[in-house]
């Protein structure tokens, strides 16, 4: 069972934990380099945890609070919340640019149309498409560690705004679990890169 702690007023214990590896991710200005996760630092960790870094931007470490219907609850220090799904982002909060979208049938195997609201600036109900564009054995790099993996390509697209970018996703290929993935969540941000580092009990 994958490692966890819930966010509770009264449970002290989880307000300070790892705050001094817990970063600001809101403008990417704060932080350490990227690819800081070492076998020690993993070590020291006694929940799971996300790097997550935008663009060029320097890494932020990021806490799992909570699962819910296979929505994994990454959490700040001040805040900052990111919600994924298998892998892909389905929710922010706290960021220049939040977005939200239907996550209940996000696959990377079958064309699809999803809906997402963009919240500032505000833009509702507007549909995108993932299209898997291709997939290729690839060993990821992640820490310390070597992954064979298969990198798989699925492009995003909104008609609406003419914008388009192609996501990565790198799959462990005995788990099946996305150990990392580079995504274009919203016109106004650089692609935000996710690693995922489990604690399992």
């Amino acid at each position: 069972m994958i490692r966890y702690c819930f966010l509770f007023f009264l449970l002290s214990s989880c307000a300070f934990m790892d705050r001094e590896n817990i970063l600001v991710v809101k403008n990417s200005v704060t932080g350490y380099p990227q690819n800081i996760v070492s076998k020690e630092l993993f070590t020291q960790k006694k929940f799971s945890f996300i790097e997550a870094s935008f663009g060029r931007g320097p890494s932020a470490i990021m806490s799992l609070s909570s699962i819910n219907n296979d929505v994994h609850k990454w959490i700040s220090e001040d805040n900052i919340i990111i919600y994924t799904y298998f892998g892909f982002v389905v929710k922010t909060e706290g960021l220049e640019h939040d977005i939200e979208t239907n996550f209940k049938s996000l696959s990377m195997n079958k064309p699809l149309i999803q809906n997402v609201n963009f919240l500032n600036p505000p833009l509702y109900g507007i549909d995108f498409s993932l299209i898997k564009l291709g997939e290729q054995p690839k060993t990821l790099k992640k820490g310390w560690l070597k992954i064979d993996s298969q990198l798989v390509y699925v492009k995003r697209e909104i008609p609406f705004l003419n914008w388009s970018n192609r996501d990565k996703f790198w799959i462990n290929q005995k788990t099946n679990i996305v150990e990392k993935t580079k995504q274009h969540i919203h016109p106004h941000l650089p692609p935000i890169t996710i690693t995922f580092y489990y604690k399992y009990r």
